[in-house]
């Protein structure tokens, strides 16, 4: 089954509702319910997948603000789903501007790794950063897993130097599935939490390591 290549015809993501919304103190955070539809199930279309997605926004130091992702997913399905070891599969993935590319942007995983040999590699974070029109030259986002998560160190899939003759080649992902399949077992709840700290300028390792503990404490 493929919920993301819409033309094969064989699976969906649907939004369905708003579960929650609400602002106060200087956060906004909404959740809502999407349906992983299997359009190919051999009675009818039929609901493979309820994902719950919460996203909470809120100011963070030095003029930085922190994002919250908490994806829910389960099933109903009697036998359950079997999410198959693949390169792709999150969690969490970014692409980033097309803008960026090999000459201007860069990243650093927590292990130390950058595009030459971070991709296949395990992480706790990684920053993504590159050119942009801020007065300091660039910006970026620092993507945090937390150590409850699926295969935590997570896994990584990153566009290595050279993709798509290294214009507009920037992709990272949080892939819990990269290097083992996951078992998602009927009227199961499975999370998966990371934090994004989206920032202006630099931010170093020694932060980015600081956030984490914040994050998983």
């Amino acid at each position: 089954m493929d919920f993301w290549n819409l033309g094969d015809g064989k699976g969906r993501v649907d939004f369905a509702k708003v579960l929650s919304k609400k602002v106060a103190g200087g956060a906004a955070e909404l959740t809502v319910r999407q349906n992983h539809l299997d359009l190919k199930a051999p009675e009818s279309e039929r609901l493979a997948i309820e994902e719950d997605l919460r996203i909470k926004v809120k100011p963070a130091d030095k003029g930085r603000y922190m994002v919250d992702y908490t994806t829910t997913i389960f099933t109903k399905i009697p036998g359950g789903i079997l999410l198959d070891d693949y390169r792709y599969g999150g969690g969490i993935g970014f692409r980033a501007t097309e803008l960026w590319g090999d000459a201007n942007s860069s990243i650093l995983t927590s292990e130390g790794k950058d595009r030459k040999d971070a991709d296949g590699s395990n992480a706790k974070w990684i920053i993504v950063k590159g050119k942009t029109a801020d007065v300091s030259g660039q910006s970026g986002i620092l993507f945090l897993s937390h150590n409850t998560n699926k295969s935590h160190p997570e896994p990584l899939r990153v566009w290595p130097i050279g993709q798509y003759k290294g214009e507009g080649n920037v992709f990272i992902e949080f892939c819990p599935i990269r290097h083992e399949s996951w078992e998602i077992q009927p009227n199961e709840r499975y999370s998966l939490k990371y934090r994004l700290i989206v920032f202006d300028g630099d931010l170093t390792a020694e932060e980015a390591e600081a956030y984490w503990r914040a994050f998983v404490k």
